[in-house]
């Protein structure tokens, strides 16, 4: 009766060890999707990065810019009333409040 009880908690034990053992290669393999997951986000084809938008004069305005208040400080005219500045990545567009028409389009560089 020792032996059969013997043979049992070392044949717990050998379970136990062998759940351990799975325990970790699921830790293991989760980990290495997050990791793989990570690198594919930094990753992604040109085409679905965030692309630059081309803005036309007379075209309507749909952006998430800034308003620009200080004009003075980027060297722009003083909008007339109605219109306002708004940046948009790294251009100063003169848009029509009402209707977002863009009335002018200024570069940062080409001021």
């Amino acid at each position: 009766m020792t032996r059969m009880f013997a043979g049992a908690i070392a044949l717990m034990i050998g379970l136990g060890t062998l759940a351990g053992v799975s325990e970790a290669e699921a830790r293991d393999q989760t980990r290495e999707k997050r990791v793989e997951q990570s690198h594919t986000k930094k990753s992604l084809p040109k085409k679905q990065q965030a692309q630059k938008r081309h803005w036309k004069k007379g075209s309507k305005y749909t952006g998430k810019g800034s308003v620009v208040a200080n004009y003075g400080n980027h060297k722009l005219k003083a909008p007339a009333k109605g219109y306002r500045w708004m940046r948009d990545g790294d251009e100063f567009l003169l848009v029509r409040i009402g209707s977002g028409l863009i009335v002018e389009i200024v570069g940062l560089t080409g001021r």
